[in-house]
């Protein structure tokens, strides 16, 4: 006699179909967080906006018109970063799940599609919100980080200053919508801060850069010097802009700068924690150059 497998319940059929659905969500959040959050880096695309939002606030300009000014310079940086990552897939392969692209948690097509996305968006937002001279400033940027990777991979000795110089972007833009210029000094001071900040990063990433060919500038002045080398050109950047500012900027470049000495410390006992609390002094400096 056959004897037939029990009929499950409709009950029991509706929570196996929830939870294949949860945990497609589950993966799709995982996957959105992992585009959004570590390789477009959300948080960098925000700080990005600040001088845009702090120079057009003083204007009067309503908080819709700021948010719409702001959002091409966020989407522009973010699309830099998914850029790069997409470039160094084979060369990040090593350093895991923190290049999400390279780890597999990210689908490179996924980046490419939200790359293109972010730039066309950014673009368009410029042309519908800002005037030829902003426009202007945001198409250089895209070209910038389109042949950022092309460049750095060809000549690596020049990755940071050429990071130094997509820094600025930022400003350059709040200073094309609102018609207030940043004195050529702030320029240079904020370009040292972030080579000497670049450089840091070259050391920690030195060996896998090495491996894969990379001759940075730390194969040349030796990781050693690099290190010292980095944190004087960041160190005497803050003393420059806190020189060179006054008021309420002069005050949160001195916060800055006892930030920074706070990093050094954290860095002499772990480098890796003292390289992401050097974000926190790269957003006060930002703060204070468009305060």
């Amino acid at each position: 006699m056959l004897e037939y497998p029990p009929t499950r319940d409709r009950g029991e059929v509706h929570r196996t179909a929830m939870n294949i659905q949860l945990s497609q969500f589950k993966h799709f959040a995982s996957s959105a967080w992992a585009l959004i959050w570590q390789t477009a880096r959300l948080p960098v695309g925000l700080i990005s906006c600040i001088p845009v939002v702090m120079l057009m606030a003083r204007t009067g300009s309503s908080p819709a018109h700021v948010s719409l000014a702001a959002l091409p310079i966020a989407f522009i940086t973010m699309a830099g970063f998914l850029l790069n990552d997409i470039f160094d897939e084979k060369r990040d392969l090593h350093k895991g799940p923190r290049k999400p692209i390279a780890f597999g948690s990210v689908a490179r097509s996924s980046a490419q599609i939200a790359t293109i996305a972010l730039v066309v968006s950014g673009i368009a937002l410029a042309v519908l919100t800002s005037h030829a001279g902003s426009v202007f400033v945001i198409v250089s940027s895209v070209i910038g980080v389109f042949l950022y990777s092309p460049i750095a991979r060809r000549v690596p000795v020049l990755k940071g200053a050429i990071t130094a110089i997509l820094c600025c972007t930022p400003f350059l833009y709040a200073s094309a919508l609102t018609g207030v210029q940043f004195p050529a000094a702030y320029y240079f001071l904020l370009t040292l801060f972030i080579v000497g900040r670049e450089l840091l990063l070259d050391v920690r990433d030195f060996q896998w850069d090495r491996a894969s060919g990379m001759k940075t500038l730390v194969e040349y002045l030796t990781p050693t010097v690099s290190q010292i080398f980095g944190w004087v050109l960041m160190i005497l950047s803050l003393i420059g802009l806190t020189a060179y500012s006054t008021d309420i900027s002069r005050m949160i470049f001195e916060t800055a700068t006892v930030a920074l000495v706070g990093t050094g410390l954290i860095y002499l006992y772990d480098n890796k924690k003292g390289l992401a609390a050097s974000r926190l002094v790269l957003l006060l400096a930002t703060i204070a150059a468009a305060s």
